[in-house]
């Protein structure tokens, strides 16, 4: 049975739980896998809890599942497996349009905001 294997079959039935207990055979802290990951450390947090809501959408928590799978030798194919679906969690989809809102560079004006910024065009200030 490979490092992988064990870790996957020690009872834990979850991928966050996965991860946290392959991080800790590794002796890792939170901090370290952060770092190597370029991430916050309550994002990594966020993913050893499962807690998919405070995490910006589905693609981003596949990306960062593969990356943290990678870092600690794990089968990222048999985790990304084993994540919720989108219909069986709404929170792995709750952020998706903000997160790409702002990957896309939209940015909705409104109010006086939208005014400020007609004004803006009709004089050439921009």
């Amino acid at each position: 049975m490979t490092a992988d294997e064990n870790v996957m079959s020690a009872g834990e039935s979850s991928v966050g739980a996965w991860l946290r207990s392959a991080r800790e055979a590794a002796g890792l802290s939170e901090d370290a896998v952060a770092q190597q990951l370029k991430l916050a450390p309550r994002q990594v947090r966020a993913i050893e809890e499962d807690d998919y809501a405070r995490l910006p959408g589905r693609t981003f928590v596949r990306g960062l599942v593969r990356n943290y799978a990678r870092l600690v030798h794990l089968d990222a194919d048999a985790l990304l497996a084993s994540l919720p679906d989108a219909a069986a969690s709404p929170s792995l989809i709750a952020h998706q349009s903000t997160s790409m809102m702002y990957a896309t560079g939209y940015l909705k004006i409104s109010g006086s905001s939208s005014a400020i910024a007609l004004i803006s065009s009709m004089w050439g200030l921009r």
